[in-house]
């Protein structure tokens, strides 16, 4: 993940699956250094404008997977290279601390025994939180292409059909738009499985009755970043009690909205919304996180959560997502909108619209 933000080239596939380990080594001079498998060698250096280092990963003679014991000597020999030509020290070394294995940080102490590994997991963390330009046009493609699913929800919207329609039908149609690994994960929930938010949230067979409320909240990747959207649909006649619950949902984002701006407190986000939701008559509190950031994964930084100690910034996208749960309206509803943060407010990224 952190390799493909910092130098631009999103691994492949075959990578992401374990195929082989990449690298990228930071010198103090400020050169960078992508340590890849040759299968992903020429793409990256059509989109990586520094030293492009290639390992073997497919060998007809005698392999095709590169566990880390292969990968590791690489690293020592490719590592030993650049402490003999003087490009790193090794002295002290910032690694990924919360994902680089053992067998890799043994790498780096047999070319240095002495070096001293240091942390950045927390520090990648915070730089990711406010997004440049070209990482808010993902984020903006992956809510379009959520809201190409909900249109294609809205047609299933009948009694009899199932759960597992809404995912077979968004996924087929995924599929032919934007390409075989293109997916729309998330909640599909329907009738009294919409009441539970913190439940199973995978399709079932469950058939839909007229008076059911159903609970889209998808999240899809573009590029390596994620948008996280949700919307709500019922079954047959919409009732005056579904209208109420839906209305006080409106109301509570729009309340939200007002503070969603840089300098507010994460933990506001969450308080204005469990008050709204509370002053409407519907419950004593909100039963769920009210948003969370987005980008490079579907939730990080800032969360709004009663505790939390994050701050909305300039440059931040999120995603709000204030929900009720009430039996006696045929199943809960959820609502969640995308949004980046601006200097003086925000922008709405997904558009599909915010209705019964």
């Amino acid at each position: 993940m952190h390799v493909n933000y910092l130098s631009g080239f999103e691994i492949g596939f075959r990578t992401d699956k374990n195929r082989c380990s990449t690298f990228l080594i930071v010198t103090q001079d400020e050169a960078s250094h992508l340590v890849i498998g040759q299968s992903e060698a020429a793409n990256a250096k059509r989109v990586f404008d520094d030293d492009v280092i290639a390992f073997e990963d497919y060998r007809l003679a005698d392999f095709m997977v590169t566990y880390p014991r292969y990968v590791r000597e690489k690293l020592v020999q490719i590592l030993d290279e650049l402490k003999k030509n003087g490009a790193v020290k090794l002295s002290r070394v910032g690694i990924e601390d919360w994902y680089l294995t053992e067998a890799y940080r043994d790498a780096i102490l047999r070319v240095n025994s002495s070096a001293k590994l240091v942390g950045l997991s927390d520090l990648l963390l915070s730089m990711r939180k406010t997004k440049g330009h070209d990482e808010v046009g993902h984020i903006k493609q992956a809510a379009e292409r959520l809201d190409f699913a909900y249109g294609i929800a809205k047609s299933l919207s009948k009694p009899g059909s199932e759960e597992m329609a809404y995912y077979r039908e968004i996924n087929s149609q995924f599929f032919e738009k934007y390409g075989p690994l293109a997916v729309a994960w998330g909640a599909y929930l329907s009738g009294e499985r919409a009441l539970d938010p913190l439940g199973p949230i995978n399709p079932t067979n469950r058939q839909m009755r007229s008076g059911d409320t159903v609970i889209l909240d998808l999240q899809t990747n573009t590029n390596g970043y994620w948008a996280d959207t949700a919307r709500v649909f019922i079954i047959g006649n919409v009732t005056e009690r579904q209208n109420r619950v839906f209305n006080a949902l409106l109301q509570t984002k729009r309340e939200v909205e007002e503070i969603l701006k840089p300098g507010t407190k994460a933990s506001q986000i969450y308080t204005s919304t469990s008050n709204a939701i509370r002053q409407a008559g519907y419950g004593q509190a909100l039963i769920h996180h009210a948003g969370h950031g987005i980008g490079l994964e579907d939730q990080e930084a800032p969360f709004f959560l009663p505790n939390s100690k994050d701050v909305i910034e300039e440059g931040d996208v999120v995603a709000v997502e204030p929900g009720i749960y009430d039996p006696s309206a045929g199943g809960g509803m959820r609502i969640e909108d995308n949004y980046l943060i601006t200097k003086n407010g925000f922008e709405v990224l997904s558009k599909y619209p915010l209705r019964l």
